[in-house]
């Protein structure tokens, strides 16, 4: 997979999940979250976020757990097309490893937001910011 997260400050909190065993899950990726507390690849925007994955999950391991991190500073990246986004407001997931601007207040009152944007970034190009998830 493409874009996942890079650690900038080291996150203190990681969650236990259930995950299907069929599934290949990198470190780095941002995860969303399905029920019963399971971890799932995110894919478009509107999904509620999970955390981001500790540890790689491979295919068939047999492992039905993985660890994802809930607070910490990560590289993430914008996708082409969104909107202007300034430090200090809230992102959400838009894609598989990738998220734009929180455009509503509905983003946070439903848990969708993955964390609050530190670097400032242009509408309409792919680049990376630095993400503080723990400020959700």
């Amino acid at each position: 997979m493409a874009n996942e997260a890079v650690i900038v400050e080291n996150p203190k909190i990681n969650r236990q999940f259930t995950a299907v065993d069929g599934v290949n899950i990198s470190k780095g990726t941002l995860c969303a979250i399905q029920d019963p507390k399971t971890a799932v690849l995110s894919a478009k925007k509107g999904e509620f976020f999970a955390g981001i994955a500790a540890a790689d999950k491979e295919s068939g391991d047999g492992a039905t757990e993985i660890a994802l991190a809930v607070d910490g500073i990560f590289d993430l990246a914008v996708v082409d097309g969104n909107a202007a986004i300034s430090a200090g407001e809230m992102v959400v997931l838009s894609g598989a490893n990738t998220i734009t601007l929180a455009d509503n207040d509905a983003a946070e009152n439903y848990g969708m937001v993955v964390g609050m944007a530190l670097e400032d970034a242009a509408a309409d190009t792919s680049e990376t910011i630095q993400v503080d998830i723990g400020r959700r």
